[in-house]
């Protein structure tokens, strides 16, 4: 799998395997991404590559950059499903991941945002699941965009608005912001 994974690589896979073990080097995200871009094999991935903790503790960032990237959507929903799997099932990871996810703070615009999203899509009479269906990403995003857990890309939210057949108006707030509150209309 080295050879076929990293092909196009100039570090060699000992340096790349160093750098998977340590989610603070600045190529982690950018190795993680390109492994779980190009395997399936959970088994390999956790056993040479990276330690689930890891990959759980930065399958957003992960997620983000394959995206970015425009990676095989079915192997990102693969590696959702490993990483659900992986927080619903290991006390541990969920442990570790809850608590590193509160050091990072929510930022009251995106919070904004999703509750006014998640309140069109109820008028829309969908659940999440299904109106993950319809705009194409995981019930799971879904869930995170509407509670304000996700800072997702205005790529996404152009998209997201479409499905719900909604507009926006960004208008100024103050000199240090942006008002968002009720400025979403119907076309």
């Amino acid at each position: 799998m080295d050879k076929n994974v990293f092909w196009d690589k100039k570090d060699d896979i000992d340096k790349i395997k160093k750098i998977l073990k340590d989610d603070k080097n600045k190529k982690f995200v950018e190795y993680a991404s390109i492994l779980l871009a190009r395997s399936n094999e959970p088994k390999k991935v956790f056993g040479e590559y990276i330690k689930i903790l890891l990959f759980c503790r930065n399958w957003k960032y992960i997620k983000k950059r394959m995206r970015d990237n425009k990676w095989n959507d079915k192997r990102i929903d693969f590696w959702d499903e490993i990483y659900r799997s992986a927080i619903t099932n290991m006390d541990e990871v969920r442990r570790e991941v809850v608590r590193y996810r509160k050091k990072t703070p929510i930022n009251k615009d995106v919070q904004e945002i999703g509750r006014t999203l998640k309140q069109e899509r109820r008028n829309q009479g969908w659940t999440q699941r299904e109106f993950s269906k319809k705009i194409g990403l995981s019930q799971q995003t879904i869930s995170l965009i509407e509670r304000g857990n996700l800072n997702f890309s205005f790529k996404t939210f152009i998209k997201v608005a479409k499905v719900l057949d909604i507009s926006f108006v960004l208008q100024p707030k103050s000199e240090n912001g942006i008002s968002i509150g009720d400025t979403f209309t119907r076309e």
